[in-house]
């Protein structure tokens, strides 16, 4: 099965058949996520003309990404940009979400690139 279409398509499916596979699998799939992570944050970056340094999730162990919360609403990340943004708005219906230390979770399972070029709040 493909991983990216499997993580893009249904997050509870992905969720359901990840706690059933073998444990020697689960590196695999915590590095798609991991890759896909890296992709959003890539495109928040091209979308802003900055460029992205690195990225981790707070608290992790030196030289390691950590453990990257799936359930939770909004993905919070320790993000280093070129050059250092002030903020990074995105405006979703009458909500403005700051884009500097991470994204919605469900970026990493459905497509996002549309929303969220029509929800940066330009200067």
């Amino acid at each position: 099965m493909n991983t990216n279409v499997l993580i893009k398509n249904n997050k509870l499916l992905f969720k359901k058949w990840f706690y059933n596979i073998k444990q020697s699998e689960i590196e695999d799939y915590k590095i798609a996520i991991e890759d896909r992570v890296h992709y959003i944050l890539e495109t928040i970056a091209k979308e802003n003309n900055l460029k992205l340094e690195y990225w981790y999730v707070d608290g992790a162990a030196e030289g390691e990404v950590g453990n990257i919360d799936v359930d939770s609403e909004f993905l919070s990340l320790v993000i280093k940009y070129r050059p250092e943004p002030k903020t990074i708005l995105y405006k979703y219906k009458k909500e403005k979400i700051e884009l500097k230390w991470g994204f919605p979770t469900k970026w990493i399972w459905n497509d996002f690139e549309d929303e969220l070029v029509a929800g940066l709040q330009r200067k």
